[in-house]
């Protein structure tokens, strides 16, 4: 549903605010002198509503990029977000000041109320929409970056002021007469859902009763994890229609079951496959099972080869693959090891070729103690109170000079999750050595 008109009209006339940011009928150009101010008004405890920050490419001049592309896409957001453009200038600086929470490259960033700057777990709230889907689909792309201010909006109780406007009651010579609704016509159960659903429904009920997306998770496990409010709310919005029920369903736990039906639906959207490993490591959230502990900066380094973008797809497979094999080792059903479901994944499961998936490193890099040293990658202290662990498994997600991997510690027949220590370039061997 679009902003209506009349928004659009009266928040030039007005001075409206969400705590201490303006919410103007356009978006705020912020120079290096406003920089800290801007992160001021993103950690401020009394604003309320979401604020949109975009970044400018390189090559683009800013007018042109605020004309061509910064403003259709945020039609949709005029008066429920404030909306800051980060010049060229002043792009360096905020991303030095907001290490876990940068915006580069054209990308627009929605950060939440309560934004936390030391923190990287904090990160995975604020959403990222790449540049490519800007060019690629514009309306798409404006419809989901709505998406979270709306739902945010809706959400919050009216000011006083305004909850003190009495509903508007219109004589009875002005209102319409109610026309005459049609019966709805009686069609199979399948009419409402996209072909995407179909198929993601028919994938998951030739299962045999095992949910292979990662979903039948125990609440003990998920309670403290955290959750993507863009991706939960989002697909609910989109995906209105559920996929067909697994055999034995009725035994799934309410939070199992619309955790299913969350992930089938985003996974059967082309959409939701991320093109970066900014938009990559900013989604971590929506693998429950998986934890990131690694060093951002290296993973983000990869946007910056030529083949960023399918490793990062790739990655994002292999993620899937690990999270889905992940809710069925907590439930001892996994039948081994990682290696071994990426050799006999289950039917309706993501499949990820088992020659990229290595189950240790070689016996030389395990005695080499600096090579060894690389490997000793965070965990929490519940795994290891040295809070290091030699993460010798690994995913091959790329070739060539930087062959990146990424490294874990399936850790799922103990604390229940799998701990990804490393996303980056090539750790030292024999060969890189």
């Amino acid at each position: 549903m679009p902003v209506p008109e009349i928004v659009h009209r009266l928040l030039p006339l007005l001075d409206a605010t969400d705590g201490p940011c303006e919410v103007g009928a356009g978006p705020r150009v912020v120079t290096p002198d406003g920089v800290d101010g801007l992160i001021d008004e993103l950690c401020d405890p009394e604003r309320r509503l979401a604020a949109v920050v975009v970044s400018v490419p390189s090559a683009v001049p800013l007018d042109d990029w605020i004309s061509d592309q910064v403003r259709p896409l945020l039609r949709q957001v005029t008066g429920l977000a404030s909306v800051h453009v980060l010049s060229p200038t002043a792009l360096p600086l905020f991303n030095v000041a907001m290490e876990y929470h940068k915006v580069y490259g054209g990308a627009v960033r929605t950060y939440l109320p309560e934004v936390d700057p030391a923190s990287r777990a904090d990160a995975a709230r604020h959403q990222v929409l790449a540049r490519h889907r800007m060019e690629e689909d514009g309306r798409r792309a404006a419809a989901l970056l709505a998406r979270e201010p709306r739902l945010l909006a809706a959400d919050r109780v009216p000011p006083p002021p305004l909850a003190a406007v009495p509903d508007l009651v219109l004589p009875p010579e002005a209102r319409r007469p109610a026309r005459a609704e049609r019966a709805p016509e009686v069609r199979g159960p399948d009419v409402r859902r996209s072909d995407a659903q179909r198929r993601a429904g028919q994938r998951t009920s030739r299962s045999g009763g095992r949910l292979c997306t990662g979903l039948a998770v125990p609440a003990h496990l998920t309670s403290g994890a955290p959750t993507s409010g863009l991706s939960a709310a989002g697909v609910r919005a989109e995906h209105p229609a559920r996929p067909e029920p697994l055999p034995g369903a009725a035994e799934m736990t309410a939070p199992a079951e619309a955790e299913f039906a969350r992930l089938a639906a985003l996974h059967a959207d082309k959409y939701a496959v991320p093109d970066s490993f900014g938009e990559l490591v900013g989604r971590f959230a929506e693998f429950p099972l998986l934890q990131f502990t690694g060093d951002e900066k290296e993973t983000l380094a990869l946007d910056d080869r030529p083949d960023g973008s399918g490793w990062a797809r790739l990655t994002w497979d292999g993620l899937t693959a690990l999270q889905e094999y992940a809710a069925a080792a907590v439930r001892g059903q996994a039948g081994g090891d990682f290696k071994q479901w990426c050799e006999h994944t289950p039917p309706g499961c993501h499949h990820f070729p088992p020659r990229k998936a290595v189950r240790w490193e070689s016996r030389t890099v395990e005695s080499h103690t600096k090579w060894k040293r690389e490997r000793m990658l965070p965990v929490p202290p519940s795994v290891d109170s040295s809070r290091r662990a030699f993460m010798g498994a690994h995913l091959r997600i790329g070739g060539g000079s930087t062959a990146p991997r990424l490294h874990y510690l399936d850790d799922c027949s103990g604390s229940g999750r799998i701990y990804v220590g490393y996303i980056g370039h090539h750790l030292t061997n024999t060969r890189t050595n």
